[in-house]
Parts: C-alpha cells; sequence; structure tokens
C-alpha cells in the first residue's frame, strides 16, 4: 500500500528544473540590510553563514530563520555598517566559510593518512 500524501525525499535538496540556488534582496525597511534566500537548504546553512557574518566587525547583525518546516528554504538577514554592502560581506563570510571547510578537509585527510 502507497501513500499519496507523503511527500518526495528529493524534494528537500534536488532542485527542480529552472529553480534558482539563491536569491539577494535588499531590505528597505532598514539602512544597509539584505536578506539571502537560500533553496533547499536548512539549519545547518543557515547557522554557519551566520556564525561567520557575525565575527565580521562590519556586520551589525545576522540572523537566519526557516519561514516554514515543510518549505525547505533559508533565509539569512544581514545589517552592516554604512562603509560596506551586505552583499559584499555576505560573499566575504562564503569565502571564508569555503577556506575553513577546506582546512577541516586538509586536516581530516592528514589524520586520516596518517593511521
Amino acid at each position: 500500500m502507497t501513500s499519496t500524501n507523503v511527500p518526495d525525499p528529493t524534494e528537500s535538496f534536488l532542485l527542480s528544473e529552472g529553480e534558482g540556488k539563491i536569491l539577494y534582496s535588499v531590505d528597505n525597511r532598514r539602512a544597509n540590510s539584505g536578506i539571502i534566500t537560500m533553496v533547499k537548504e536548512d539549519h545547518t546553512m543557515g547557522a554557519s553563514i551566520k556564525s561567520v557574518l557575525l565575527r565580521d566587525q562590519r556586520v551589525i547583525f545576522a540572523g537566519y530563520r526557516m519561514p516554514h518546516p515543510l518549505e525547505h528554504i533559508c533565509k539569512v538577514q544581514i545589517m552592516t555598517t554604512d562603509e560596506i554592502d551586505p552583499l559584499q560581506v555576505t560573499v566575504d563570510a562564503l569565502e571564508d566559510l569555503g577556506t575553513q571547510t577546506s582546512a577541516l578537509l586538509n586536516q581530516l585527510v592528514a589524520h586520516e593518512n596518517s593511521m
């Protein structure tokens, strides 16, 4: 017996044809604010980006939220100082996160090779 009410498990991580992965929009409610909407991402990515953003002295506020548990969307909100665009700070944070991830992977591989 199959259940027709169960969503396809791949809906949580595979993009549909024509579906974009990331969208940046300016938050007009506050100065120097933006919202990054990531499709098919969850708390792991939201918390990671928020953590890296909060280490940046140019960031006044960074937070993330999952609008609904059945929607696979993560929204990261950022507010920066007057000197820098929120999108540029986010790009810098993502590059830093990539560098940290690569360093961790290299340490793990080196540990595995030493065994």
